[in-house]
């Protein structure tokens, strides 16, 4: 039993670390509250239950508006949750699926954005990852870019970044790599 105390006070303060780490990088704000939020998913996800990706996302969210209240919130929980996760740390094999990443931010919003609403505690973490989902899948990005999956990539990991989020960073980061990022819909003139 303390062996588990002592795992889970280190891996709480390692991605402690890597949160603020990649916060700072990123140029993101958050509240104390959010940024813990954080910190617990990633730990959770770390250890994550066994059926955590037995259904697809988008019945838990469709099945959660007919629930009762406590489940509801479990199965939206768990939906925003594992959107931001996938958006963030696994966005590049979410653009081989047949729903990609934009999919997974818009659900995750969404599901984040009932929790907020349905919070009693307006400053509810929930509030801020549904208005700001976009800047905290790139604060997961990051950590998934440096930290946990680094490798020759990065260039293509910071351009499909930079597609999803619009990054100014990113975009800033692929200039000075000798890249001008463009959309497919602008329009480039040689």
């Amino acid at each position: 039993m303390g062996g588990e105390k002592l795992l889970s006070r280190n891996l709480t303060e390692f991605f402690r670390e890597l949160v603020q780490t990649a916060m700072t990088s990123q140029e993101v704000r958050s509240s104390e509250e959010t940024e813990f939020y954080l910190v617990s998913l990633l730990e959770n996800f770390a250890k994550p239950r066994r059926d955590w990706f037995e259904r697809p996302l988008a019945i838990d969210y469709l099945e959660s508006f007919r629930s009762a209240a406590a489940d509801r919130q479990a199965k939206l929980r768990h939906v925003a949750d594992t959107s931001l996760v996938l958006s963030g740390l696994f966005m590049e094999t979410l653009e081989r699926t047949l729903v990609g990443p934009r999919y997974y931010v818009h659900l995750g919003r969404q599901a984040y954005g009932h929790l907020a609403a349905a919070s009693l505690h307006a400053a509810s973490p929930f509030a801020e990852l549904a208005h700001r989902f976009e800047e905290f899948v790139q604060v997961l990005s990051e950590i998934s870019f440096n930290e946990l999956f680094p490798g020759d990539r990065h260039l293509v990991r910071a351009y499909n970044r930079w597609l999803l989020t619009g990054s100014s960073r990113d975009r800033a980061w692929l200039e000075r790599q000798g890249l001008i990022p463009v959309r497919s819909s602008e329009r480039v003139r040689h």
